[in-house]
């Protein structure tokens, strides 16, 4: 066994995003529910399986813990796209299988229709132009675009963060709601045959968290977050924070 410590002061990057892979259920609801969500509304809607869709196409996937879960759901050709190189790296040094692309989400450099499916969570509400990211998806996807991003509303306006500070940038948090996401949609798409579909719910995994930190176990903890958000989302999901978009292409 090689016992050797690391160098005092080593860092290792992965291991800030060790929560992508981790086995902890409590982690993984709380990480994949959104997407999860998004991707079994998509299936059912265009009754298929996961395995039958061609190439995938993350946007904004900063490590790639978007795809991975893409590939555990059984998408099987998965591309990431990120602006910062150096979180190609990490992506590409935690999951392999992955392949992964160094380019500007309002420029994707690919042709138009390369990917069946092309996604993005928390991304677009980043960039300069978020509605020329949409239609960067809806250009390269032939097939299907899912767009989960904060949905602009009361919640959003009386609580929600204006501008997010990361070092030395920053950038207004750009929200959607249903007309909007429509009307960019359809401005692009016009003469083509499309559907839309759209969803609002809660989702604050941090909130959650506090909420339930008094319950010992993990285990009891997700049974209640998972009933909190079945609550919120079935009474009152006409106030949720979160957005989902889905373009299907006829």
């Amino acid at each position: 066994m090689d016992t050797a410590k690391k160098p005092t002061g080593h860092f290792d990057p992965c291991e800030r995003w060790k929560f992508h892979d981790t086995t902890d259920p409590l982690t993984r609801y709380l990480r994949d529910r959104r997407l999860n969500l998004a991707l079994s509304r998509l299936l059912q809607l265009t009754n298929s399986k996961a395995e039958g869709w061609g190439k995938a196409l993350v946007v904004c996937g900063g490590v790639g813990g978007e795809g991975t879960l893409l590939r555990k759901r059984g998408f099987q050709d998965v591309t990431v796209s990120e602006l910062d190189p150096a979180l190609i790296k990490i992506m590409e040094d935690r999951d392999p299988n992955l392949r992964g692309v160094v380019c500007d989400a309002e420029r994707l450099p690919f042709e138009n229709g390369s990917f069946e499916i092309v996604l993005v969570q928390d991304g677009i509400h980043h960039l300069k132009n978020p509605a020329l990211g949409i239609t960067e998806m809806l250009r390269v996807a032939s097939r299907a675009v899912i767009v989960i991003e904060p949905h602009k509303g009361i919640v959003a306006e009386l609580f929600g963060t204006k501008i997010e500070n990361e070092g030395k940038d920053s950038n207004f948090v750009f929200r959607w709601n249903r007309g909007f996401f429509i009307q960019v949609v359809s401005s692009f798409l016009v003469g083509a045959q499309f559907q839309t579909y759209t969803l609002r719910f809660w989702d604050h995994s941090l909130a959650m968290l506090r909420l339930f930190r008094w319950i010992p176990t993990s285990s009891t903890k997700l049974l209640a977050i998972r009933a909190s958000y079945g609550f919120l989302d079935t009474v009152m999901g006409f106030l949720g924070n979160m957005f989902v978009g889905v373009v299907i292409r006829r």
